[in-house]
C-alpha cells in the first residue's frame, strides 16, 4: 500500500471518528415500548423482551412491528392501550430491536422467520395476528393453522434494495458502519423517515421521534441497521407468492396516502390473494401510529374472524 493509499484511509477513519464523536450519543436505558406485565424468552441465548398486558381469559393478539431501523414494541403502544381492554395482547421487541439483545449476528429474513416461529409455539395459543411492513411478510410466510387464527398486515412489504455483501461489510464496520448509522439513525434522519411513515404531524407533537431515537442508539444498533440497508432483511419471495399460500383469513390493512407502498400494489395484491383490504384515509405506512382508535375500530367492526369475542 502506498502513502497516499494510507494517508486516504487514515483520512477517512479519522473523519469517521469526527463524525460518531458529534453524532453518537448513547441513548441510555429505555423504558417498556408498550405499558404492561414485562417478560423475557429465551431465544438462542438470547433474552427477547415482551409484553404481556389486557385481560389473561380475553382472546389473544399478538402485535409484530416492523425491523426499520429504529423499530421497537413502542410502534404498537397507542393501538396495544385500544385494544388491551378486551383482548390478550402480547408483543416482543424482536431480535436486534427495542429491550432485547442485540447481538453481533448477520440479521436476515430467515433469522426472523424462525424466531416468531419459536415464539409463536411456545408463548402463544393460536392469536390474532398484527404485524406491519417487511415483518408483515414474515408472519404471512411462517404461519398455519396451527399457530394463528388470523392475520392482520399492515402495508406489508417484500423489497427494499438489491443485496450486496460488500456494503453489509462496510456497515457492521466500526467506523464507517458505526458512522452511517448514527446519521441515518439522528433525529434528522429519522424525521426524514418519518416523512414517508405518517401523513399527519403525530411525529411533532409527541413523544415518537425521542423514543425513535433512544432504541435506535442502544448498544450493537447498526448490525440490524447494516442488514436493513443492504436488502439482507428482505425475505426470499415475493409477496405475491407468499400470500397465496397462506392458508388462514387474511386482512391487509392500507394508508391511502401511502407512497412507499402505494395503495395500487395493495389493491393489486388483495385481488390476486383474496384478503379483505382496508383503506383508512389521511395516513401512510403507520395507520395504527396515527389513527390508533380508528384502526381498532376497523379490526372489530369489519373484520369477521377478529370480531367481538
Amino acid at each position: 500500500m502506498t502513502w497516499r493509499s494510507k494517508l486516504a484511509l487514515a483520512g477517512i477513519g479519522a473523519v469517521g471518528a469526527a463524525i460518531n464523536k458529534s453524532l453518537a450519543e448513547s441513548g441510555g436505558s429505555i423504558s417498556p415500548g408498550v405499558l404492561g406485565a414485562q417478560e423475557t424468552y429465551r431465544w438462542r441465548g438470547q433474552d427477547i423482551a415482551y409484553t404481556e398486558t389486557g385481560p389473561e381469559d380475553g382472546p389473544e393478539v399478538v402485535c409484530l412491528h416492523d425491523v426499520d431501523v429504529a423499530g421497537s414494541s413502542f410502534e404498537f403502544r397507542e393501538l396495544v392501550a385500544e385494544l388491551s381492554e378486551t383482548y390478550r395482547v402480547i408483543i416482543p421487541d424482536l431480535p436486534g430491536f427495542g429491550r432485547s439483545d442485540r447481538p453481533k449476528l448477520k440479521y436476515s429474513a430467515t433469522l426472523y422467520q424462525s424466531f416468531l416461529q419459536s415464539f409463536l409455539e411456545d408463548v402463544t395459543d393460536q392469536p390474532y395476528i398484527i404485524a406491519s411492513g417487511t415483518t408483515a411478510s414474515y408472519a404471512a410466510n411462517i404461519v398455519t393453522q396451527d399457530t394463528a387464527e388470523q392475520l392482520t398486515l399492515i402495508e406489508p412489504a417484500d423489497y427494499t434494495v438489491a443485496r450486496s455483501a460488500t456494503m453489509l461489510m462496510l456497515l457492521r464496520s466500526p467506523v464507517i458502519g458505526t458512522a452511517m448509522h448514527n446519521f441515518i439513525t439522528s433525529k434528522v434522519g429519522l424525521s426524514w423517515i418519518g416523512r414517508k411513515d405518517f401523513y399527519s404531524d403525530v411525529q411533532a407533537n409527541s413523544d415518537i421521534l425521542d423514543y425513535r431515537w433512544k432504541t435506535a442508539h442502544q448498544p450493537g444498533s447498526r448490525f440490524v441497521t447494516a442488514a436493513r440497508l443492504t436488502g439482507y432483511l428482505d425475505p426470499e419471495e415475493r409477496l405475491e407468492s407468499i400470500l397465496a399460500d397462506v392458508t388462514v383469513p387474511t386482512t391487509l390493512l392500507w394508508g391511502r396516502e401511502s407512497t412507499t407502498e402505494s395503495l395500487k400494489r395493495g389493491r393489486t395484491l388483495a385481488n390476486e390473494a383474496d384478503c379483505r383490504l382496508i383503506v383508512l384515509d389521511d395516513t401512510r405506512r403507520r395507520p395504527h401510529m396515527e389513527y390508533p382508535a380508528d384502526v381498532a375500530g376497523a379490526l372489530v367492526e369489519r373484520i369477521p374472524e377478529f370480531g367481538t369475542p
